[in-house]
């Protein structure tokens, strides 16, 4: 059976956890300070599910950001993936293909999670424009 990922709107709150994949240099009260603008994140396991079908596959995305520090407001566009790649060959129960024609995609902020100056996780939103 195979799965194709169309993207007509947001993909999916992907980072749950992407305090590491940011590497978070310093915090204030109202923005984010990055180490570096460039980010590649790796899924080992990402599971698409479709009524009582699912399939996981590993995903690894690239881009950058546009700044070295990040406003915290909800929904502002704070970078762009420009590669996205799905490991087709080890995805049980499928196939997934991130649509290159797509690209770039924006990625914008979403809010944390923790309290500061301690930040336990950081969300974002892939907003795929097709």
């Amino acid at each position: 059976m195979r799965i194709r990922v169309h993207s007509n709107a947001i993909v999916a709150v992907l980072g749950a956890a992407l305090a590491m994949g940011l590497a978070v240099g310093s915090v204030s009260a109202n923005r984010l300070s990055v180490s570096n603008r460039n980010f590649r994140i790796t899924w080992t396991e990402l599971m698409f599910t479709s009524g009582a079908t699912s399939i996981s596959c590993p995903l690894t995305l690239e881009g950058s950001f546009h700044y070295w520090t990040i406003a915290k407001v909800e929904r502002a566009l704070i970078g762009n993936i420009s590669r996205a790649s799905f490991g087709s060959a080890s995805c049980p129960g499928g196939h997934a293909t991130a649509l290159q024609e797509t690209l770039p995609w924006h990625v914008t902020y979403d809010g944390f999670r923790g309290v500061l100056p301690r930040i336990t996780e950081i969300f974002l939103l892939f907003i795929v424009v097709a």
